[in-house]
């Protein structure tokens, strides 16, 4: 249905195959919402050099996919990466899930707290959306994408709707650049404790996140047959200065890596 009519929708069919996409971290340079910017499947000039705004969807829909986003940005858009990847394994503080909102005619930026009994993470959320979008669905075919720490929420999303046996649980996961952070990195801008910052330098989990991912990700495989791929290319995912490699999950699925030239490439470092 639609949320803004509540009437049925005319861009998903439930007798279809599904794509659901999960983006990654927001918060980088002043965060998404100030800039009024969302993923979409619209490239930019940056990613497609001289194809900007090729509809990356158009494929996907031309062979009969239903093609969808799980939009969590105002929940992942926070200053440091590691506090918006806490968010989608528990609620650290115990007080609600954090969320911003930013005002464009005073261009003020408010945080808010998202309470509820049934929701302790974002997967919780995560899953009671999905289960309202597809509750119908009777296709023969769903699929999770999920890039950087967005692959955890898809990864743990999964995983639920599978142990609720839902109807729209995904036979097949690709990861696009999965990142695990093990400790809070200046090149995230979490260094120090910031006012902004939920989670200090010293209040760690380690790698917690790689652990828990390549577990659920084990039991998919092997319990489910669900199949999966990872796709890397970045240095934050190959070098243990930046995060956890996490070899485990490599293991368990297609690993398919691109050495890109620019940088010094894969190689370069580590």
């Amino acid at each position: 249905l639609e949320r803004a009519t509540g009437a049925k929708s005319n861009f998903y069919d439930p007798k279809k195959k599904t794509l659901v996409y999960f983006h990654g971290w927001t918060g980088n340079g002043d965060g998404f919402l100030s800039a009024c910017k969302r993923t979409t499947t619209r490239c930019t000039e940056l990613l497609c050099p001289g194809k900007a705004g090729t509809l990356l969807a158009e494929p996907w829909l031309r062979d009969g996919w239903n093609v969808g986003f799980f939009y969590w940005d105002q929940f992942s858009d926070e200053a440091c990466l590691r506090d918006a990847e806490q968010k989608i394994w528990f609620d650290h503080a115990g007080n609600g899930i954090r969320w911003k909102s930013f005002d464009v005619l005073s261009g003020a930026t408010t945080f808010h707290e998202y309470v509820a009994d049934d929701v302790m993470s974002l997967a919780d959320l995560c899953l009671q959306n999905l289960r309202m979008a597809l509750g119908q669905y009777a296709g023969p075919d769903v699929r999770f994408v999920g890039h950087s720490i967005g692959a955890q929420l898809a990864m743990r999303c999964a995983a639920m709707l599978h142990r609720e046996g839902h109807p729209s649980s995904p036979q097949r996961l690709a990861l696009l650049e999965p990142y695990f952070s093990k400790h809070h990195l200046w090149l995230f801008r979490c260094v120090g404790t910031v006012e902004e910052t939920q989670v200090s330098t010293e209040d760690t989990v380690e790698d917690f996140a790689a652990v828990a991912t390549t577990d659920l990700a084990e039991h998919l495989v092997q319990t489910r047959g669900v199949l999966l791929e990872i796709y890397k290319s970045s240095l934050l995912t190959e070098v243990s200065e930046f995060g956890a490699r996490n070899r485990a999950l490599d293991g368990l699925g297609t690993l398919v890596e691109y050495e890109p030239s620019w940088c010094g490439g894969l190689r370069a470092f580590g």
